[in-house]
């Protein structure tokens, strides 16, 4: 993971700057809330960044946003996005990234909200106007709905662990963004990409299914 970071993420930056920004992330990924959106999960991603890399146009973009994306996450918050920019823009005010990059890492960042669009059933129309590195991306980031079923098993354990705070509500918060998911599964509205659609539809829809039924009983 670390060399990813030192060999990918960045050109020409001082290796002070980027030790002092690996040991931020790696702390703020294995704080004690972390329990699906953790170090695991962008290690997961990191191999399919390494597995599909010749899908990918622009790397170094792809490996800081998946560094980034979830750098700041608290469940009991809305503005998780918004605060993850904010920490990668204090990295690239201290190098030399290129303004392009920065420009393409935010939109990366913030478009991981779309989540949040699954809370209000709200249209994701814009998503057919990104860029092919962006909606692979977003693509790697659902991944975890289509993995095998011990996999979908500790994420589901992970997240009900995440949002503990919420006691008796879990389920049925849970079962609504399952019930939204689904819907967007099965009339294949989910995966943005061929890639995504092919890997982790078939598998995403069996798992989303197998957890409602059991949440339900």
């Amino acid at each position: 993971m670390k060399k990813l970071f030192f060999e990918n993420c960045t050109k020409n930056i001082k290796k002070e700057i980027l030790s002092k920004w690996y040991d931020k992330i790696y702390q703020l990924y294995t704080s004690e809330n972390r329990h699906y959106h953790s170090l695991v999960h962008v290690q997961s991603l990191l191999n399919l960044y390494q597995e599909y890399q010749s899908l990918i146009e622009n790397k170094q973009v792809m490996i800081l946003s998946i560094f980034f994306h979830d750098v700041i996450y608290d469940p009991k918050k809305g503005d998780n996005e918004e605060k993850s920019n904010e920490v990668f823009q204090q990295f690239a005010s201290e190098t030399n990234l290129n303004q392009t990059v920065i420009t393409k890492v935010s939109e990366y960042i913030l478009a991981t909200k779309r989540k949040k669009l699954f809370n209000s059933n709200q249209s994701l129309n814009d998503e057919n106007h990104y860029e092919n590195d962006l909606k692979l991306f977003l693509d790697f980031d659902w991944s975890i709905l289509g993995s095998d079923e011990q996999t979908y098993e500790q994420y589901s354990k992970a997240v009900r662990l995440e949002y503990n705070h919420l006691g008796e509500l879990y389920k049925q918060k849970r079962l609504a963004f399952l019930g939204i998911a689904l819907q967007k599964l099965t009339n294949d509205k989910l995966y943005l990409t061929d890639f995504g659609k092919k890997q982790f539809l078939k598998n995403s829809i069996k798992n989303v299914q197998n957890e409602i039924k059991v949440l339900s009983d």
